[in-house]
């Protein structure tokens, strides 16, 4: 037996290892239990998807930002943010032959996570016709400034939560919430919108694609995801998962 999986998100556990376990074949069992042949990862995918597809996500999270940032003085610390700027996210979009679904879900505190500091992942997922499909992890440690961030701003704790969580995934940052903006903070760059970063991540700048990364991400408490689908493909359902090898 390689492994035990089963659990929805913000519970995903490995309920047991066998002999035959290894951090590869692990790895793949996680991927089978989220419907994911591993033989089917490909980051090509990507450059499917239209870009008046991205564009409509981009209006999307571009509103929710001017909103919380016209309302930052009514929010009294960086988690009520948090919510006020994920939870209106939730949304589909169409372009053609392809669909894009974005979510927010947020688990119980009691969810078991990696001891890291950061308040929020980001999963992009997309499934094309062919079945090929790819997946990238962002992880966000939550400040509030009173302006807009430059490269050399360095909130307090924030060098030694991001040290900390890239660790469990390497595209990790800094989200600083201001009046004049949502700005994503990164190591020996100019700071970028949040939007931006998003787009990025879809356009595979930047994100994580280890497996280990989109683990510990559908674990988080705060999970936001944007699901891509070509041709009414469907995700394919979480499922309990014994996984034998030799």
């Amino acid at each position: 037996m390689v492994a035990i999986i089963e659990g929805e998100m913000g519970g995903v556990d490995i309920i047991k290892e066998g002999k035959a376990a290894t951090a590869d074949r692990v790895s793949d069992a996680f991927l089978l239990h989220r419907g994911i042949a591993p033989a089917t990862i490909s980051n090509d995918v990507w450059s499917r998807v239209p870009e008046a597809l991205r564009d409509q996500i981009d209006s999307r999270v571009r509103a929710a930002e001017g909103t919380l940032s016209r309302q930052w003085r009514q929010y009294s610390n960086e988690e009520m943010m948090t919510g006020a700027l994920f939870s209106p996210l939730g949304d589909s979009f169409r372009e053609g032959a392809w669909e894009a679904k974005i979510s927010f879900v947020e688990f119980s505190k009691q969810t078991k996570e990696p001891g890291t500091g950061t308040d929020v992942a980001v999963v992009v997922d997309a499934l094309a016709s062919d079945g090929r499909r790819s997946f990238k992890s962002m992880w966000f440690q939550a400040k509030s400034l009173e302006s807009e961030p430059d490269r050399f701003t360095s909130p307090p704790r924030l060098a030694a939560q991001l040290e900390k969580a890239k660790r469990h995934c390497d595209a990790s940052f800094g989200l600083v919430y201001t009046p004049v903006g949502i700005f994503v903070l990164r190591e020996d760059a100019d700071p970028i919108p949040f939007h931006t970063a998003l787009d990025e991540c879809m356009r595979c700048k930047i994100g994580d694609t280890g497996v280990a990364a989109l683990r510990n991400s559908v674990n988080r408490r705060k999970l936001l995801q944007v699901l891509v689908t070509e041709q009414g493909q469907a995700y394919p359902p979480v499922r309990r998962l014994n996984l034998k090898g030799r």
